[in-house]
């Protein structure tokens, strides 16, 4: 899942660049961040193996 978001992270900024934009809301950039890092710590989560009673 985080690399799906970081390709759409990616895919809309060059879509930015491609229209010319040329400045980043500090805000949104941040969201989108902790958005990947969350993921990102997610991911690594497990859970323990279920015992067997």
């Amino acid at each position: 899942m985080p690399c799906r978001v970081a390709a759409a992270l990616r895919d809309a900024l060059a879509l930015m660049h491609r229209r010319g934009e040329t400045e980043v809301h500090a805000a949104a950039l941040a969201r989108a961040l902790r958005v990947l890092d969350g993921e990102r710590r997610t991911a690594r989560v497990g859970l323990p193996p279920r015992s067997g009673s």
